[in-house]
């Protein structure tokens, strides 16, 4: 499709992923403990959602939120089934945000009107053609979200490691 004279906006880069669990506490424990995971937000029912989320973070670099969805039977992973929660990129700006909606919606793409958090940043959500939900974010870096997740960090770089 032509974008109709709009400017691709500047290259957007992967912010987090969410993992459907079958069991949010061996999933918690295998990423902490075994991976080395820290926990940012602990487990936490999603407003609006039938499900409960824990946020992790390695060292900053990525976050994972790991779902336990009421409606999960408990079921093993196949890989040969789509079974992303979603996935989520950032936008390096707020005015590089405006532009992809506005690329989005030129290619005809259907999308949530763009939410703000305080503290973490601004974002919207679409759906690729099989369906599988993407958010395009823009985060506060000097905002409440990055300072919890650098404490978190820091902190669990001088606390022992458990036993």
């Amino acid at each position: 499709m032509d974008n109709e004279g709009v400017p691709r906006p500047p290259a957007i880069e992967v912010d987090h992923f969410g993992i459907s669990v079958a069991d949010l506490g061996r999933s918690l424990d295998f990423y902490c403990r075994v991976l080395g995971a820290v926990l940012v937000i602990p487990p936490r029912p999603v407003d609006n959602f039938d499900f409960r989320r824990a946020v992790l973070t390695f060292d900053g670099s990525m976050v994972i939120d790991l779902n336990e969805h009421a409606a999960n039977p408990g079921e093993a992973f196949d890989p040969s089934r789509t079974g992303l929660d979603h996935l989520a990129f950032r936008a390096p700006s707020y005015d590089a945000l405006i532009a992809w909606v506005a690329l989005i919606d030129v290619e005809g793409v259907s999308h949530s009107p763009i939410r703000v958090i305080d503290g973490v940043g601004e974002g919207f959500d679409f759906c690729d053609p099989d369906g599988i939900q993407i958010e395009l974010w823009h985060m506060d870096r000097s905002g409440e979200w990055a300072n919890v997740v650098r404490r978190k960090v820091v902190a669990s770089r001088s606390e022992p490691p458990a036993t």
